[in-house]
């Protein structure tokens, strides 16, 4: 496994140097969270721990693991890929930039992971080693290369030079072979304004709670981060709820079609083998209205109340579309 330390030398300063911009402001990695906000008009709770470590009230909690490992590896041997490929031409990896002339009191910067720099064309190039495909890819990654296409067509917007974005798309299903250039796909990247202006609302909502901004602290780790066999379960997990939904929608729509047949056909129950189905008529029941109660009597209510210890559990939900990479 010696791919494993190809790139150590390479990376040790590029991962110091995103961990010491983070107290300054926001990068790419942080494009999917303003995008949430921007869509949602608030701060959601990876929103809140984002700002606390740039604020100095909270840490960021780094893992290396053996997928941001190999990701690692791959970026660096592409990186070494292009370099050989393009000698005449200035290359290079993990280049810092930042965007100073916006009204924020904090920065807007970047890391990309590669770039040629030829004499009126600049390439920049994100990596992503991933065993999703491409279209899926650049879907969950699109408010990330939403970023590195604003900045850098900011940077370079005054120079006599094209901009282009690539995708460096290495479909690899482990974390352990080598690499192989025949699984890597180079995809053209362009986006339109409506996404950039979504995490734009999203920057605004947060310079306006800076002021009134305090952290309460609780821990949120990106599942990128985690271990990759608890990042699999996760994900299988995923899997498994959207297909009970959806199991329960059809469920939900097919009672409803039976419904109305019953009613037609003046059927009461329908006999199977493993289950019965039964028409049970609309009516009325009787529900106690707890709020109403709580608030027309409060010391009644006071009296009978009681508190109940409660187990810790997971809770699980599934995001819509507006909330993004929470």
């Amino acid at each position: 496994m010696e791919w494993a330390y190809i790139h150590t030398i390479n990376m040790e300063n590029y991962k110091s140097d995103i961990i010491n911009s983070r107290s300054i402001g926001f990068g790419s990695s942080d494009a999917a969270t303003l995008l949430s906000v921007g869509r949602n008009g608030k701060l959601n709770k990876t929103a809140e721990k984002r700002i606390a470590v740039m604020l100095g009230q909270a840490e960021q909690k780094e893992f290396s693991t053996k997928s941001t490992k190999y990701g690692d590896y791959i970026e660096n041997a592409i990186y070494e890929t292009v370099k050989n490929t393009y000698p005449e031409y200035e290359v290079i990896s993990n280049p810092y930039y930042q965007v100073d002339d916006l009204p924020y009191r904090f920065k807007c910067f970047n890391h990309i992971d590669i770039e040629i720099k030829q004499p009126h064309r600049i390439i920049w190039f994100e990596v992503k080693a991933v065993n999703d495909d491409l279209q899926k890819t650049i879907k969950k990654y699109e408010a990330q290369l939403c970023w590195h296409w604003w900045i850098l067509k900011h940077i370079y917007r005054n120079q006599d030079v094209t901009v282009e974005l690539f995708l460096a798309h290495y479909h690899t299903k482990d974390k352990h072979s080598e690499f192989n250039p025949k699984q890597l796909t180079l995809q053209s990247i362009t986006f339109d304004e409506s996404i950039y202006d979504d995490i734009q609302k999203g920057i605004d909502v947060v310079e306006k709670e800076l002021d009134r901004f305090q952290y309460e602290a609780g821990t949120i780790i990106q599942a990128e981060n985690l271990p990759e066999e608890l990042n699999e379960a996760i994900s299988q997990i995923h899997a498994k709820i959207l297909s009970i939904k959806k199991a329960e929608q059809d469920v939900e729509s097919f009672k409803q079609n039976l419904l109305q047949a019953m009613q037609e056909n003046n059927i009461n129950k329908i006999s199977l083998p493993d289950m019965d189905i039964s028409y049970v008529s609309s009516g009325e029941s009787l529900k106690f209205n707890t709020p109403q109660f709580k608030k027309s009597h409060p010391r009644l209510y006071k009296k009978f109340a009681r508190t109940e210890k409660r187990k810790a559990y997971i809770n699980i939900r599934i995001k819509d579309k507006t909330d993004g990479k929470a």
